[in-house]
């Protein structure tokens, strides 16, 4: 399978017209290359955007992820069409339904984790992608989308760390946020794809540049226990005292692989969970519900063929 991205990554709106006759134009001979080519049944996604709009040297006005959508679609704020001279100076006239198969989306966080609210609603991070969802089926609703229920294709993810940029999310809390990610994405059902970037960090030039959300330094070396925490990621959310959620996977796993969910209590050891025997799903992971005493204040890991996850404590 080929996947044609469409990208507008940095979101820069110099003007209104400039989005919707390039972006707009630039969609539909994209999927009128496709078609001309007999490459009409490939996936097409549109957008590959920020979930933020992002501060760049460039000076330029940006546009929100959600109001991008919008804009797109020539909608205004309440998802009403563009008319007369609104219409016009956007490049509306004769607006055709958006083509295209998904919505890829770079779902980062703040530097505070997946539990820091977006403060504006047309932004939306890894745990406000229902802002996204809503968008799309008010969109597809009006007929301004090809597609129903578009799914989304997550094809950026992962949280820039301090060190070594001084402004980012300190190296120690990311492996708990990396799986937290997951997991959210995982419960989602119209997210169809995650994607870790990058595999190593750009070198920090000054006190900024680049990304340095890799799983790696850019020398190579490990990130703490970050590499970790992709390889095998873990999450454990509270849902009583005595009831916890846990989600995991292998990275390498294959489905009906098992593993063996264990926890313990204070100095304890680890033991299996009643119930821990657990098969990888599909995706090579598995999310199952466990009731046992003291549930909240335990901490939890897996084994499997390959080794045992990290651990991990209960999220409140």
């Amino acid at each position: 399978m080929n996947i044609l991205v469409v990208d507008d990554e940095l979101g820069l709106r110099h003007t209104l017209t400039l989005i919707l006759q390039a972006e707009g134009h630039l969609v539909r001979a994209a999927s009128d290359g496709l078609k001309a080519s007999g490459h009409g049944g490939e996936e097409l996604l549109i957008g590959e955007l920020m979930p933020f709009a992002r501060t760049t040297t460039s000076g330029g006005a940006k546009v929100r992820p959600i109001e991008f959508l919008r804009e797109l679609a020539c909608v205004d704020g309440k998802y009403k069409p563009y008319k007369g001279n609104a219409a016009k100076v956007r490049g509306c006239k004769d607006f055709k339904p958006i083509p295209g198969t998904g919505l890829a989306y770079h779902a980062y966080a703040l530097p505070g984790g997946p539990d820091v609210k977006s403060p504006n609603h047309d932004d939306a991070a890894i745990a406000e992608l229902g802002r996204v969802v809503r968008a799309l089926d008010k969109l597809s609703a009006k007929n301004r989308l090809a597609s129903d229920r578009m799914p989304i294709w997550i094809t950026e993810c992962g949280f820039q760390t301090k060190p070594p940029d001084p402004y980012q999310t300190p190296i120690k809390q990311v492996p708990a946020f990396l799986g937290q990610a997951e997991w959210l994405a995982y419960r989602n059902p119209r997210v169809v794809s995650y994607s870790q970037y990058p595999l190593f960090d750009d070198p920090l030039v000054g006190t900024g540049g680049g990304f340095q959300s890799g799983l790696r330094k850019s020398n190579g070396a490990k990130k703490g226990d970050i590499y970790r925490a992709f390889q095998v990621p873990l999450f454990v959310q509270r849902r009583s005292n005595k009831v916890v959620e846990v989600f995991g996977g292998v990275r390498a796993g294959a489905p009906g692989d098992k593993v063996k969910v264990e926890s313990k209590l204070g100095k304890g050891s680890f033991k299996k969970l009643p119930g821990g025997d657990v098969s990888l799903g599909s995706q090579g992971y598995f999310d199952r519900v466990f009731t046992i005493s003291d549930a909240a204040k335990r901490v939890y890991r897996f084994r499997f063929a390959g080794g045992k996850s990290r651990v991990a404590h209960v999220h409140k």
